[in-house]
């Protein structure tokens, strides 16, 4: 197993859970920054962000550890239905939330002599890459990783058809 920086090892519901304190901590930088520039929440680049930097192994994960990082009191819900699933890395999310709260600060400051228009370019580039990203995961099923990661699941096999029965007009048929 290669790991890019050093891992802590929990143990949360006799699940070893690793937790990437660099590569978390560089994700909080990054989406506060970009969050507090844009106007954004930071969750539209922590969630590829987790799942491309390995943090964590699937999106389900990803989007529990997010809501958890965010607003709490807004998505609280959400987060019992993720935690209930063991679906929430809270020590990521709690880096996540420490980091992001200064660096949106400092995004902020990032806007004084930057137009509407140059942002505006900017939020849009910047959603149709994150667009992409979802895209071409859903089609190949990694997140920047091997197809050998056994907590990847690869629907290329079945191409667009797989993809398209979960959409919620067909019903899902599994």
């Amino acid at each position: 197993m290669h790991f890019s920086s050093f891992n802590i090892v929990l143990i949360y519901n006799y699940t070893p859970m690793i937790v990437k304190p660099l590569e978390t901590i560089i994700l909080g930088i990054v989406a506060g920054v970009l969050g507090g520039a844009l106007g954004q929440s930071g969750a539209e680049i922590m969630v590829p962000g987790l799942l491309l930097l390995g943090i964590v192994s699937n999106f389900k994960t990803a989007a529990g550890t997010v809501l958890l990082t965010i607003i709490p009191p807004l998505s609280l819900m959400a987060i019992f239905v993720y935690w209930k699933r063991n679906q929430v890395q809270v020590w990521t999310s709690v880096i996540l939330i420490v980091v992001y709260f200064f660096a949106a600060w400092v995004g902020a400051f990032f806007t004084k002599n930057v137009t509407d228009q140059t942002l505006e370019y900017v939020s849009g580039v910047y959603f149709i890459l994150i667009g992409l990203f979802f895209l071409w995961n859903a089609y190949t099923g990694t997140y920047g990783q091997s197809n050998s990661n056994p907590h990847i699941t690869n629907i290329h096999k079945e191409g667009f058809k797989n993809l398209v029965k979960h959409f919620p007009w067909q019903g899902n048929k599994e």
